[in-house]
């Protein structure tokens, strides 16, 4: 019988997803952080931790920064304590904290930056979070976000199954409290929350038979992405398992073509926060 009730986090937070979202950090950070500069920083926070998975790959890129991780997940925070410390990193290059963003006290120490991936999709209210992001943040130190825009997503040749569960799953959040097509309004949330100095950009996955290598990496990765929420979509009666079989059939057949063709964009934003009498 399906659930009336949708779970709050689409991919949920068993074991495999906590071992999906390091491998999803393995395939995207190089992009990610190509155009997220964290270089000046010595303090960083990272809203939306998870698993600890970004909190890694920025201390392997800035090893003398200070990273603090920030999740709602007491089972998350738990596992970023793990896969942390199973890195080698030293514990007093790092902290984790457990609660809402809102409701956490301003710190007596502020940070140089504050990072949010692919976190906003999932609340209801990236506004009001974006706003709360401000009492961490010295004054001119900037904010990184980076985002989904899941309307973009395509494939040549198309197939119905995976159409549709694009389409279903993109409900599926909506209805989780999300907005997979987020990565657009960036620009506009900073500004209402009062931040300036904003920058925004797209950054198109574009794979064709000219990147073979680098296609059949993003078609198993997303072939996981998808995998990923149907154990919560079949408890609330979207999808059955036959529809998911079928789904990841057409994208091993789909991955095995040489003419197939991806592509999807997301898009990453920062801006600046200033003092009051600067705004005014």
């Amino acid at each position: 019988m399906a659930s009336n009730k949708p779970p709050e986090y689409i991919h949920g937070f068993t074991a495999e997803e906590q071992v999906r979202l390091i491998y999803q950090n393995q395939v995207l950070s190089p992009m990610i952080y190509a155009h997220t500069d964290l270089s000046k920083c010595k303090r960083v926070l990272e809203i939306g931790c998870g698993v600890g998975a970004q909190m890694i790959e920025i201390l392997k890129l800035y090893p003398g920064i200070h990273v603090t991780g920030l999740d709602i997940s007491e089972i998350q925070i738990a596992k970023a304590k793990e896969n942390l410390a199973a890195s080698g990193f030293d514990e007093a290059q790092y902290d984790l904290w457990l609660g809402e963003p809102e409701a956490i006290p301003e710190p007596a120490k502020k940070f140089d930056a504050v990072i949010l991936v692919w976190v906003l999709e999932h609340v209801p209210e990236p506004g009001k979070l974006l706003e709360a992001c401000k009492k961490y943040l010295k004054t001119h130190a900037r904010i990184h976000l980076t985002e989904v825009y899941n309307r973009s997503f395509d494939l040549y040749p198309s197939r119905p199954s995976i159409r549709n569960f694009w389409e279903k799953m993109n409900n599926f959040q909506s209805q989780c409290g999300g907005q997979g097509d987020i990565g657009l309004q960036l620009g506009n949330l900073l500004k209402d929350a009062g931040y300036r100095n904003i920058r925004t950009i797209s950054c198109p996955l574009f794979f064709d038979k000219t990147k073979t290598q680098q296609r059949g990496r993003f078609m198993e990765y997303w072939t996981s992405l998808m995998k990923s929420c149907t154990e919560n979509m079949i408890k609330q009666g979207m999808i059955t398992r036959e529809e998911w079989s079928q789904v990841e059939k057409d994208m091993l057949e789909l991955s095995k073509n040489p003419d197939t063709i991806f592509y999807y964009s997301w898009i990453q934003a920062s801006a600046v926060k200033l003092s009051p009498q600067n705004i005014l």
